[in-house]
């Protein structure tokens, strides 16, 4: 991260001047704390000679644009605000902002987690990204002349606790393999096995499918109607579709088509 900052004392281009006045700030204080980082430094840190550092740092300073990629799981990590600081400060000292085919753009490991996210499913939002704690917000999705009120949820880690807590009952799960990519792979399996009943929606027999009483099946984006929410929050389609929760929910006397 450092060899690619110090790299603007290799030269500045006037692009990158311009952007640097507009847009950043403490530019120069944020140079002078990286001068203890020499390249015999990264040198000795990363295993390379000093002068294929100079090369990518020249190699680095040529190219007109240039985004980066982040695997999921970069932004989970105990680091996750140490390693975020570094990407955004790495791409405003090389002008990498605001211009096409730049920027940062994270990678997503799970099926559509955008279009989930941006829909509500995380336990302390609604749809939106509203806050469920805000009575205002709560207000228009309350269904009107009822006593039911909408509060926070659990999130994973929590509700596989509640389970063995005997606090939580039953579960739906959809689309989501939690027996081996949550941690504690054996806490959570022990919990599922304690559920009284759990149903599990998925697009093919998971691991986590054999502690189902009942397994629903799923489709693919490619094999039905509806919409995928692309990184930046937009629909790559409007087809509404339907599905097996959406009957589930009806049944419950909570329906979906509000």
């Amino acid at each position: 991260m450092a060899l690619r900052c110090r790299s603007l004392s290799f030269g500045q281009r006037p692009r990158h001047t311009r952007f640097l006045k507009e847009w950043v700030n403490n530019i120069e204080e944020y140079r002078s704390s990286l001068e203890r980082f020499t390249l015999e430094f990264w040198s000795r840190t990363c295993g390379l000679s000093e002068d294929d550092l100079k090369r990518v740092a020249h190699t680095d300073r040529r190219i007109k644009r240039c985004l980066h990629s982040l695997g999921d799981g970069r932004d989970a990590s105990t680091a996750r605000l140490r390693h975020v600081d570094c990407y955004l400060h790495l791409l405003l000292v090389s002008g990498n902002y605001m211009r096409p085919g730049t920027g940062a753009y994270p990678l997503r490991g799970h099926n559509n987690v955008q279009g989930a996210s941006d829909h509500g499913s995380m336990p302390n939002l609604l749809p939106g990204y509203q806050p469920v704690d805000d009575p205002n917000v709560r207000s228009r999705f309350e269904a009107p002349g009822t006593s039911r009120c909408i509060l926070q949820g659990l999130d994973n880690h929590e509700m596989v606790d509640a389970i063995h807590e005997g606090k939580l009952k039953a579960m739906y799960l959809i689309g989501e393999e939690m027996s081996l990519v949550d941690s504690n792979a054996n806490y959570v399996s022990a919990g599922f096995s304690k559920l009284e009943f759990f149903v599990v929606q998925d697009i093919f027999f998971s691991e986590t499918c054999k502690y189902a009483d009942v397994v629903l099946p799923a489709s693919p984006s490619l094999e039905k109607e509806g919409t995928l929410h692309q990184h930046r929050t937009a629909c790559a389609a409007a087809l509404p579709g339907s599905g097996n929760h959406s009957q589930a929910a009806g049944r419950t006397g909570r329906s979906f088509n509000r």
